[in-house]
């Protein structure tokens, strides 16, 4: 038995009598392919895009600028804006105030806010619409049973970005019917039907600007201005020509100031018509 197993090979012989017959050169071809492989794996790793790397598809956006899609690419130099602004602490009232100039300057409008995106400026602007200069509504808001909180909006604008309106405390009132889209007619709403709906407990009116929005703006923002009522209107897939000031910021310029243009009139003065949201 003992001479028997001694013929037999030890565990991990043949591996090592393989290592044993390799050549130099061929332990330095095998090194160099290990390491070759796992340079290769590193370089994917790096080139892999942020979205590869969540196992998230990229898409062809034949949509146009929507909030599904991710909204717009960013230019290089915004981007490098952004990574820079990132770097230091600033107030951001004050921020805001030299960002609202900018906005002006490069838009033609009286003022703009920067916000997170469209539905939160219909928020800000439906509370501004709602409390106006008041603090005390403003610090009671979304509870707004007490003054007017009402905000007209036509059945074909309605969508599900209402809730951005809602979200301040604001309770649409509904008018016209939908008979385009149900096929029992092809009659739009009218712009009497909206001034018809006006109460004492009316903040606003709200509008969803689209090419084939009905009844056209400029028709209820001069209506809204003879009864002193703002317009809040969604155009966050409007897309202005470049070339000249867009025509609800030169509607807006009509009025005065930020504060004012977004709540309530001071004595004597009109109250601006239009918030635009961008989303």
């Amino acid at each position: 038995m003992t001479a028997a197993s001694s013929r037999q090979p030890a565990a991990g012989s043949e591996k090592a009598g393989k290592a044993v017959n390799e050549s130099p050169s061929q332990r330095v071809d095998l090194a160099l392919s290990a390491e070759s492989r796992t340079l290769k794996a590193k370089s994917a790793r790096e080139t892999m895009g942020i979205y590869d790397r969540f196992g998230v598809r990229a898409r062809i956006n034949a949509a146009g600028l929507i909030t599904r899609l991710g909204g717009s690419l960013m230019p290089a130099e915004v981007l490098d804006a952004m990574t820079e602004a990132a770097g230091r602490f600033v107030d951001m009232a004050e921020l805001q105030a030299a960002a609202s100039a900018a906005i002006a300057r490069h838009t033609g409008a009286e003022a703009g806010l920067v916000t997170s995106g469209a539905a939160a400026g219909l928020t800000l602007g439906a509370a501004a619409c709602l409390a106006g200069l008041d603090a005390g509504r403003m610090d009671r808001l979304p509870e707004a049973d007490d003054f007017p909180s009402e905000i007209i909006m036509c059945r074909t604008h309605r969508t599900g970005y209402d809730h951005a309106i809602r979200a301040a405390g604001a309770r649409i009132r509904e008018v016209g019917f939908n008979d385009r889209a149900t096929g029992a007619g092809v009659r739009d709403i009218e712009v009497w039907e909206l001034e018809a709906a006006i109460s004492p407990r009316t903040a606003a009116l709200a509008y969803m600007a689209t090419p084939g929005s009905q009844p056209p703006l400029a028709d209820v923002a001069a209506m809204a201005h003879r009864h002193r009522l703002p317009v809040l209107v969604d155009a966050a897939a409007q897309l202005s020509p470049a070339e000249k000031p867009p025509a609800i910021c030169r509607e807006r310029s009509r009025s005065g100031g930020l504060q004012r243009r977004q709540g309530h009139p001071r004595p004597g003065r009109e109250r601006e018509s239009c918030v635009d949201a961008e989303r």
